[in-house]
């Protein structure tokens, strides 16, 4: 038969191969992805993601990284916020706009919460 005490040995073995080594460089490959589409250092977060004791570095990471956007002006590329109705870049319009009051609408609505003037799909293209 088999041995109990050898089998534990082995799957305590296999518990500490993926919690030592797997779990942070599937971690590690995360960050350094998501670190480079957002125009951060992205090799120094690795390391400091790697390095940091426990999920420090992650949690530190995830705390910074939320003032870096990686939103993308689609005619020109250039890294626009969220915030931009327009890209400086290229001027591309990011964000339709109630025709009337010129306010920021969604294709949701149906009317523009500042003028309640119906909200058109075709501003949307």
């Amino acid at each position: 038969m088999y041995n109990v005490g050898a089998l534990f040995s082995l799957l305590l073995l296999l518990l500490v191969f993926v919690f030592c080594i797997i779990i942070p460089i599937a971690i590690g490959i995360f960050v350094y992805r998501d670190a480079k589409s957002r125009d951060m250092n992205a090799l120094m977060w690795l390391l400091i993601v790697i390095l940091a004791p426990t999920f420090t570095g992650l949690i530190i990471y995830f705390i910074v990284r939320s003032n870096y956007s990686n939103l993308k002006c689609p005619s020109c590329q250039t890294p626009v916020k969220e915030q931009y109705s327009a890209c400086p870049s290229c001027g591309s319009k990011l964000k339709a706009s109630c025709a009337n009051c010129g306010a920021h609408v969604q294709s949701a609505w149906a009317v523009c919460p500042n003028c309640t003037t119906p909200v058109l799909k075709e501003q949307f293209g």
